[in-house]
């Protein structure tokens, strides 16, 4: 390893490679891991781009400070067990780039399938007013926002930390439509208002599942998780007090567990004004996103 003196004394210098080298030599021979996320990690504390990253792997000599951001971020996720998105600060989500915290929950490319299907019958039937429910970082309202026709948008979530984080995306992303945030617990400060179309990834993990869950996720705020004993608490609760606040023919887009088709069937029949329009499947095969159509007043 190449080195130089200073003032009577040996100091190593490192290149990017080098220490990554030494970082997995040291601490990562029983974990499995992928490259791709130290590279991602120590691209993000040097704030460098990933392929100019690629570049200066042997060439960009550290600073010590450097070294020990990058050592400390790796160590935060492969042994706190800290999601890489909170590390980084950012993730990528449909057509758009979102700020995320330990706050909002980690968008993901399953939710991508509810903004499309939103974005198909905003279009196709020419919906003007959205509400996004349970909204967290802003990600479902926003990338629907910024590919769709509509016109007007509310965001809302209980949470004020996470309506913080979402009011930094609105930003971010440069939304030209009327956007606005609003600190609710469900429809409880949303008055009178009515939308053509509500949309939700509401908390919907089983009570007693989230201690199964995989310790990158139960590091995302409960709050957003926990949807109650069946785990489908909140879809019958948005269900109940929707029909004050949606316009006639109006939709409700949901996202639901892979498990939960059939209990949220029985929750919609359980109400003269709404229809059980259609589950769409992700990726993976599983029911991911079910389309509700109000035909009340």
């Amino acid at each position: 390893m190449p080195s130089y003196c200073i003032l009577g004394r040996i100091k190593l210098r490192y290149t990017i490679n080098e220490i990554i080298n030494k970082y997995v030599s040291d601490n990562l021979k029983d974990i499995d891991f992928t490259r791709n996320d130290i590279l991602v990690i120590t691209s993000s504390v040097l704030n460098t781009k990933k392929d100019k990253l690629l570049l200066d792997l042997n060439t960009r000599i550290l600073e010590q400070n450097e070294i020990d951001s990058i050592t400390n971020n790796l160590n935060k996720y492969y042994f706190e067990k800290i999601p890489l998105q909170y590390i980084t600060g950012k993730q990528n989500f449909f057509n758009e780039e979102y700020v995320v915290n330990e706050n909002v929950l980690i968008p993901r490319q399953d939710s991508e399938i509810l903004v499309e299907e939103a974005i198909k019958y905003i279009n196709n039937e020419n919906l003007n007013t959205m509400l996004d429910m349970c909204t967290g970082s802003g990600a479902l309202g926003i990338s629907i926002a910024n590919n769709s026709n509509i016109a007007k948008v509310t965001l809302s979530d209980i949470s004020l930390n996470a309506l913080d984080v979402a009011k930094e995306n609105i930003k971010l992303n440069n939304v030209k439509k009327d956007i606005k945030v609003v600190c609710s617990n469900l429809f409880e400060n949303l008055g009178n208002n009515k939308y053509d179309i509500i949309v939700s990834n509401p908390p919907y993990i089983k009570s007693g599942d989230i201690k199964d869950l995989d310790e990158y996720v139960k590091k995302e705020p409960i709050i957003a998780l926990d949807g109650g004993v069946s785990g489908t608490y909140f879809y019958n609760a948005i269900l109940k007090e929707a029909k004050r606040h949606l316009n006639s023919n109006g939709l409700v887009i949901f996202e639901i567990g892979y498990d939960e088709l059939e209990a949220l069937k029985s929750i919609i029949s359980k109400y003269n004004e709404y229809r059980y329009i259609k589950c769409v499947k992700d990726l993976a095969n599983n029911d991911r996103v079910v389309v509700i159509r109000y035909s009340g007043n």
